[in-house]
């Protein structure tokens, strides 16, 4: 056992120091084409790390700054997977970014500033204290606006420094409220415990990057390199959710679930409206879909229902999140021909993964919220009637199958079959354990 423990903590610690021994072997090579080869080579090693890592059951609890549960390991894979899926989507939508780039010194930092900030956000969802939790999310919403920076530009500068200074804003916001709940005696002050909860979970919730953060967010992406864009859409979500999730660690948390689906319902409608914009893709927009989903799953984190349902929807953000940012990127026939495909993964159409995550979400709203369950149910059947009504779907669409097309029927098939059947009965293993340990009832 001695034994298992200890290659279970080098796991652990390479899933970390993995992505910076690349960036010190992507600084040591020369040329661009040298550094992508580079770069398909860490990002494959660490989700082969993150997935033995995973596979390691132990049974140490090494600090605040690293926890050994199951919802950890597999955030770290998630996190993995998506920085792979996106360096293979570059390989088809923009091969010339990757390997051919007329300045150099902008290529080799911006591949140096992928594997930093997923070694952040892998650290990020390891921490089990809200203080440091926090502090990650700001050192990522920081290298984020970096990304912006490189990208050169005025409006680049003004997008990244605008969500840097939101999120800044929402997590002082978040630390108030959790240093309010840590000093207030709970059963002198009920309400003023209430009060603290509400504060604590608005500003985590509102900078997971939903309404009214969610423009703000959208042109971060828009106007980071491309190369950064794919990873950036979901990289700063997973750890935010993932601290959300962790709220329930706190005793005295107490949030008002009406306020926070009053949130969800606002972003759905705004998700809805701005769907029918043109100018921004559906696809890229569906992004915020996704995150409204899991937050809405991690509010019923105290039971295994939403710690499932948000790591179901978790795992759907990482594979298309990047696969929306690189179509909407590429205006091209091809293309085109596959986005009702994606759009019907993205609205929970397939037989299993997020179809199943919102079954789960909607029957248990239905139990415990009946009216707040029809009407997200209506906004659901609205966005559906839309996405039909615009006469873009078809279920056998005639057209080649390129690369491309093969690509995205994987990342299809990957999504909504093999991974929740590879992993359904750990993430069941992950929903008791977080709920026992945390004091829920299962």
């Amino acid at each position: 056992m001695q034994t298992s423990n200890d290659l279970a903590k080098i796991l652990y610690w390479a899933c970390v120091i993995w992505p910076f021994v690349g960036v010190i072997g992507i600084f040591a090579c020369e040329g661009a084409a040298a550094r992508a080869r580079c770069h398909f080579i860490v990002s494959g090693i660490l989700v082969i790390l993150t997935g033995l890592s995973a596979c390691m059951a132990d049974n140490f609890f090494l600090s605040v700054v690293w926890s050994s549960d199951g919802l950890t390991r597999f955030l770290r894979l998630i996190i993995a997977v998506g920085a792979g899926v996106s360096t293979l989507l570059l390989t088809f939508w923009s091969p010339r970014s990757l390997f051919f780039d007329k300045s150099e010194k902008r290529h080799l930092w911006t591949l140096l500033l992928f594997h930093i900030i997923t070694a952040t956000a892998i650290l990020a969802v390891g921490v089990n204290n809200l203080f440091i939790a926090l502090l990650f999310i700001v050192v990522l919403a920081a290298l984020l606006m970096m990304g912006c920076i490189l990208n050169q530009g005025g409006s680049s500068l003004k997008a990244g420094w605008a969500v840097f200074r939101y999120i800044l804003l929402l997590i002082i916001m978040a630390l108030i409220g959790a240093f309010l709940l840590a000093a207030v005696p709970v059963d002198n002050a009920p309400f003023l415990a209430q009060l603290s909860s509400v504060v604590l979970s608005l500003g985590v919730v509102l900078a997971a990057g939903l309404f009214p953060m969610s423009i703000s967010f959208l042109r971060l992406n828009v106007e980071m390199p491309i190369t950064l864009g794919g990873i950036g859409s979901f990289i700063l979500s997973i750890p935010v959710i993932a601290t959300l999730l962790r709220l329930h660690q706190i005793p005295s948390y107490d949030p008002s679930e009406p306020l926070l689906m009053a949130l969800v319902i606002i972003s759905l409608c705004f998700i809805l409206l701005n769907e029918q914009n043109r100018e921004r893709s559906s696809l890229y927009l569906s992004a915020n879909l996704l995150i409204t989903l899991a937050i809405c799953g991690g509010i019923f984190a105290n039971h295994p229902e939403g710690v499932y349902i948000s790591c179901l929807f978790m795992m759907a953000l990482v594979i298309f999140a990047p696969l929306g940012y690189m179509v909407s990127k590429k205006e091209t026939n091809n293309l085109s021909s596959f986005e009702s495909w994606i759009m019907l993964g993205l609205s929970g159409f397939p037989p299993i993964g997020i179809f199943w995550a919102c079954s789960l979400l909607m029957s248990y709203l239905m139990i415990w919220m009946p009216w707040v369950g029809i009407g997200v149910l209506c906004l659901l059947l609205i966005r559906g009637y839309v996405l039909f009504q615009r006469g873009g779907v078809f279920f056998f669409p005639k057209f080649p199958l390129t690369k491309e097309a093969k690509v995205i029927i994987g990342l299809l098939i990957l999504q909504t079959v093999l991974l929740p059947i590879f992993t359904s009965k750990w993430l069941h293993m992950i929903a008791i354990e977080f709920v026992k340990l945390h004091g829920g009832s299962p």
